[in-house]
């Protein structure tokens, strides 16, 4: 994770990123990487359900149609990315902010 964490930190996290900052890429070894399990067109913006490899819950992505590069399917694999300036990150807990 490219950003330090107070204290030293060196738990487990919780990471918070807004759908819409999410940016969706083909799968790439050794990145954040998971499968489209729906796909819904909402006028203006794509939603995307994203199992993730690893993790229970799965991830909701967001795409306004005017910026979108490529438009994923159910089943493709792809690679999550983000800036680390558009990311809290917290305990597990959620309760104390890290960053």
């Amino acid at each position: 994770l490219p950003a330090k964490l107070k204290d030293n930190y060196t738990g487990d996290i919780l990471i918070s990123v807004r759908p819409q900052q999410i940016r969706l890429e083909e799968s790439k070894e050794g990145a954040l990487n998971g499968v489209i399990q729906t796909t819904t067109f909402l006028g203006d913006h794509i939603e995307y359900d994203i199992q993730v490899d690893g993790m229970e819950q799965n991830i909701l992505a967001t795409k306004p149609i005017v910026q979108a590069e490529r438009f994923f399917e159910k089943g493709d694999h792809v690679s999550l990315n983000f800036a680390v300036d558009h990311m809290n990150i917290y305990d597990p807990d959620g309760r104390c902010p890290l960053l």
